[in-house]
């Protein structure tokens, strides 16, 4: 250890700041390396690298679209009239997406709807 490593090791941090005519904020800033000057500086971004574009994504179907063709597939295929919960655990897909595929498949004409609530049963026209 030099000497002035020795006489720098035993002041405090108030007296080296007091000895260099610096506040005691600036001492800490060089202490750390940050300078003199960071806190007036902004910090400059960690990579000067442009970024780079992504590919678009593909839009998403509407709820219930995607699903209307296997629905309807599965019921046309089906013998007899089929529930919604047997159209889902084979199409797949979630409850409100069959709902919705059926919904607009009755709408459109192509399925007929007989019964209510669990006794709903769908065939193909």
């Amino acid at each position: 250890m030099s000497s002035l490593e020795s006489l720098v090791g035993s002041m405090t941090v108030a007296e080296l700041a007091r000895l260099a005519n610096k506040t005691v904020e600036a001492v800490v800033r060089l202490a750390f390396g940050h300078g003199e000057s960071a806190a007036r500086q902004p910090r400059a971004r960690a990579s000067a690298k442009p970024r780079r574009k992504t590919a678009a994504k593909p839009k998403r179907e509407p709820r219930g679209s995607v699903a209307a063709d296997k629905v309807l597939a599965f019921v046309a295929a089906a013998k007899g009239a089929v529930s919604a919960a047997t159209i889902r655990s084979k199409v797949g897909g979630s409850a409100a997406q069959v709902r919705s595929a059926l919904k607009g498949l009755a709408e459109a004409g192509k399925i007929k709807i007989s019964g209510k609530r669990r006794g709903t049963r769908y065939t193909a026209k």
